[in-house]
């Protein structure tokens, strides 16, 4: 390869980095000023209170009553969304969406009352998960 040739490419490879560098930070500053620690109170007793997870994710969490839903919003357009209706610690719906940037391109919407038996393992972990935003959002979810 010749000198010039080997510069050029060099040069234009900076570039290109550095401008994916400067839109991943712009997306951080985004994700920090919309989501990081927002607290939203309705009149109506509803709470929503978001958290950033990374560059691109972030989590909501919503508590009206006894009802809490959880917003996971993933880094490469994956999102988990999944309700406890009457706040006994197990979740009653699960909706799962994944799509550009991952392998397996899926949509699925699980209840509890039909789908527990077939799709145990992913409730079991949306129980689990959701014990954990519960600790992490509780000083947030206080009136």
């Amino acid at each position: 390869m010749r000198p010039a040739t080997s510069k050029l490419l060099k040069v234009t490879l900076l570039k290109v980095t550095l401008f994916i560098f400067g839109v991943l930070i712009v997306n951080l500053v985004l994700n920090l000023y919309t989501h990081h620690n927002v607290t939203e109170r309705g009149v109506d007793g509803k709470i929503k209170v978001s958290k950033i997870d990374g560059i691109f994710g972030y989590t909501e969490i919503e508590k009206k009553g006894k009802t809490i839903e959880v917003n996971e919003f993933g880094e490469f357009l994956s999102y988990r969304y999944y309700e406890d209706k009457n706040g006994d610690g197990k979740v009653d719906m699960i909706h799962i969406s994944e799509s550009i940037g991952c392998q397996n391109n899926k949509d699925m919407f699980l209840y509890r009352n039909k789908h527990y038996n077939e799709f145990k393992s992913e409730f079991d972990k949306a129980d689990e998960d959701l014990k954990k935003q519960l600790v992490r959002f509780k000083d947030k979810l206080r009136r």
